[in-house]
């Protein structure tokens, strides 16, 4: 009995291949895309789930409001607060800190460098991550002892067991030997920790300014905690009390007053720190949540369209087996069985597809991952295995859009279709449900369009928007601060300015993508208000001219004026009085001191610590950081010396490569241990503008393949109804109509729900839009041509689909088609 319905859904199928090419090819690919974005909304919210433990694991975490400065969130916290909160709060069973740094590895010859993490010694009572070798137990007992990740073990030691080797490294200039005391595995893609290679924190091996912080600075926000609560009613009472543990622990003047205000501590669980790091300015590799929620949308919707394009195609071909309904029903078959067998029908045809998906995925997924930037696995068994997944998305999708047509199919009336001429279509509901389906799936695809154009037009804007300086022709020698340079950093920077092609070389405590930065509280003598936060930037000669800076009003600093330069001050470093010394602000800056505008800041006093300082000159703001950041207000300090910790830009004309490695040269000399690295403003900044140009792509291929269903359906609908509707254009033309009239009757007739659908689509990728684009501080505008762009090319594709068919059908001879059933 089942292998006669199998050969009845064969014949059907195999005499009209072109809907089931469209029908399963249709679904196929709406389920590829459905699983493709569903494996990305699985790796972006599986973060640390994979840790033992991960749910008893929390990290502290700051909210921030200085004064003149927006509320910004934060995963880094002083380095002196995590021990006195276990101190506090007994119901914590450790804690430890992670203070990343960048160490230079010297080994068998070579010198490597690597990011390494200080942590404490109970940093494996938090996280019970999974060894190769050693033990959790005795892994940080000695001060010397470092532990590596799998991959870094045999990097450094191939061939033969890491554990108990020795390790060579500096770290901020100071060069120590560590014994490897334990290996963990490497951890996965989906971690928020970044941990190949860990060293104890110790006071005796850091610089005494770097000790201070780390343990006595509540000013100083330098490293991440991590707590462990084996008890969640214990982490929701020590969470509602974070406020009086900053009232309690943080000294008076620590921080700006109120300090309720100014901090707010929270503890946050491991597994929504990847989200919550969309919140932080500092954190890479984070993704908001909301942005990962649409890329599920997105596929949600795609494999829904492909179910409608399903029920759209299979409702008007029911009309073509309305005769073998009939036949069977006269011959005794009951609705019933005839339901259930074109249920059975629809879940095999989809099935089918979802095989076919499944294939689909297997091939497309490298090329997504490439395209995308993502590191996404197609796993079929398993806690991430996807094979049930697809089994029951073909089921709940085959029998969601085999419904109506079952439904249909069971319902015609076997003499009413014997006796007609032609086979029914359905009837008006039928009509009117294709006419519906059609609207929903052109209005889906048409808002996917708009959001993608509106998307890569701000990915263009970002790319080419003004930051405030030149960034072509521009080189950035971060290691320029290395502790290895002490002393020879003055000789080196002339010897770069004589290199022909380079145009002109500066040192600054500030740079593209800088992490850190110095800030104090700034105030105008006479001034009423609150004492707005600012940064402070020490810059050395040439720095506006290297950077390509505009001047908004005033003059630049100047090497000759001993009031413009730092380092012409008393003291052993300069600062030990600034009075009277020169300044310049940036454009943020004037509205949060009370400034008018540039002019009216030029010669007027500015206090900073207490201490009066002239404004000289003001500068356009720049843009160092993330587009979706407020640029801070700016305080540049002049220093004609050195600059403790700076870095050093190097503006040069001709080819960047020849560039490179003249500078290469001079940078072997000075310092043959330290990596030299020199690197473009758009390889700085690509961390803060990647991600969101990655996920326009994701989108954008969900907005292709949602239209190509679409305009697949509507090939088939365009068959289909044209074919049905022969008799009538030979009558029509046999009372006078011209092919150019019933040519406009056929494609009129298509256009309208795609006029429809954009009058729908409009409005709605207006609203959603303007809310995405609120979260950029550095926005485009929406354009019309992101929105009439798209509208235009879905009306050319739907007249194009549909001008084959309905030009046969206008053509064709009246007397054949009268005489057609």
């Amino acid at each position: 009995m089942f292998g006669h319905y199998l050969r009845t859904l064969y014949r059907s199928l195999s005499r009209h291949k072109l809907y089931t090419a469209i029908n399963v090819g249709g679904l196929a690919v709406g389920i590829a895309v459905f699983l493709l974005l569903m494996l990305n909304v699985r790796f972006e919210t599986g973060f640390d789930r994979w840790m033992p433990h991960v749910d008893e694991v929390y990290r502290l975490n700051a909210d921030l409001q200085f004064p003149g400065r927006p509320r910004a969130f934060t995963g880094v916290v002083q380095g002196i607060a995590p021990g006195l909160l276990k101190a506090d709060y007994p119901q914590i069973a450790a804690v430890t800190r992670v203070m990343g740094r960048n160490a230079l590895i010297r080994i068998d010859g070579r010198t490597l460098e690597q990011d390494t993490a200080r942590v404490d010694p109970d940093f494996f009572k938090v996280f019970e991550l999974p060894l190769v070798a050693g033990d959790r137990a005795t892994a940080f007992t000695d001060p010397a002892s470092v532990v590596l990740d799998e991959s870094l073990a045999k990097k450094l030691f191939p061939g033969v067991p890491a554990l108990g080797r020795p390790v060579t490294f500096s770290i901020d200039g100071i060069e120590r030997t560590y014994r490897v005391t334990a290996v963990i595995r490497d951890l996965p893609d989906d971690s928020s920790l970044d941990l190949s290679m860990m060293v104890p924190l110790n006071r005796a091996d850091l610089k005494p300014e770097q000790a201070v912080q780390a343990f006595e600075d509540w000013g100083s926000f330098n490293t991440n905690a991590y707590a462990r609560i084996a008890n969640p009613e214990a982490a929701a009472s020590i969470n509602a009390d974070l406020r009086n543990f900053a009232k309690r622990r943080i000294p008076k003047n620590a921080l700006p007053e109120p300090l309720d205000e100014v901090i707010r501590y929270s503890l946050l669980p491991l597994t929504a720190v990847h989200f919550a790091d969309a919140r932080d300015p500092n954190a890479e590799r984070s993704a908001s949540s909301t942005d990962v929620t649409v890329l599920g949308l997105v596929g949600l919707m795609t494999l829904i369209i492909a179910a409608m394009n399903y029920v759209n195609l299979a409702t008007a071909r029911a009309g073509l087996r309305a005769r073998e309904v009939a036949v069977r029903k006269a011959l005794g078959a009951t609705r019933r069985i005839l339901t259930l067998q074109f249920l059975i029908e629809a879940v095999i045809l989809t099935g089918a597809a979802a095989v076919l998906g499944l294939a689909l995925t297997e091939l497309i997924l490298p090329v997504v991952n490439a395209y995308g930037g993502t590191s996404l696995k197609l796993h079929y068994l398993g806690s991430n295995g996807v094979l049930l997944i697809v089994a029951v998305t073909a089921v709940i999708v085959g029998l969601g859009a085999g419904a109506w047509p079952a439904l249909a199919l069971s319902s015609f009336a076997p003499a009413g279709v014997l006796a007609s001429a032609r086979s029914p279509g359905g009837g008006r509901a039928g009509s009117r449900l294709r006419a519906v389906l059609v609207v929903v799936q052109f209005t889906v695809a048409l808002v996917f369009s708009i959001c993608t154009c509106v998307m890569l037009a701000q990915s263009h804007h970002l790319k080419t928007a003004d930051l405030g300086f030149n960034r072509d022709g521009l080189l950035i020698l971060e290691r320029f601060r290395s502790a290895e340079l002490e002393g020879r950093r003055a000789e080196l920077l002339d010897r770069y300015r004589r290199i022909p092609g380079v145009v002109s070389a500066a040192v600054s405590s500030r740079s593209p993508a800088t992490g850190s930065v110095s800030s104090s509280n700034a105030s105008r003598p006479g001034h009423v208000g609150e004492e707005p936060s600012i940064v402070i930037e020490v810059v050395g000669p040439d720095y506006f001219k290297t950077y390509g800076v505009t001047l908004a009003a005033g003059r630049p600093f100047d090497a000759a004026n001993r009031l413009d330069d730092v380092a012409a001050l008393p003291g052993e470093n300069g600062d030990e009085t600034d009075a009277n010394l020169n300044i310049m602000l940036s454009e943020s800056a004037l509205p949060v001191l009370g400034f008018a505008n540039a002019q009216a800041a030029i010669g007027q006093t500015v206090r900073l610590g207490g201490s009066p300082m002239t404004v000289v000159g003001v500068v356009r703001d720049v843009r160092f950081r993330s587009p979706r950041d407020q640029i801070p207000p700016v305080l540049y300090r002049y220093r004609s010396d050195d600059i403790r910790g700076g870095v050093l830009a190097v503006r040069f004309r001709g080819d960047p490569a020849q560039i490179r490695s003249k500078l290469e040269g001079p940078w072997r000399t000075a310092a043959p241990t330290v990596p030299f690295e020199a690197k473009t403003v758009a390889q700085m900044l690509e961390p803060y503008y990647k991600p969101d140009e990655q996920r326009s792509r994701l989108f954008a291929l969900g907005a292709g393949v949602a239209i190509l269903i679409g305009v697949l359906g509507l090939y088939g609908m365009a068959a289909f109804v044209t074919a049905r509707r022969t008799r009538e254009i030979g009558i029509r033309k046999t009372l006078g109509a011209s092919t150019g009239q019933v040519l406009t009757l056929l494609v009129g007739e298509f256009l309208r729900p795609v006029a429809v659908a954009a009058a729908i689509a409009c409005p709605i990728a207006f609203l959603l839009m303007s809310r995405w684009l609120e979260r950029f501080d550095d926005r485009t505008s929406l354009s019309a041509i992101s929105f009439v762009g798209p509208v235009v090319a879905a009306i050319l594709i739907a007249t194009l689909t549909v001008l084959g068919h309905a030009l046969i059908t206008a053509r064709s001879e009246p007397a054949k088609a009268l005489r057609s059933l």
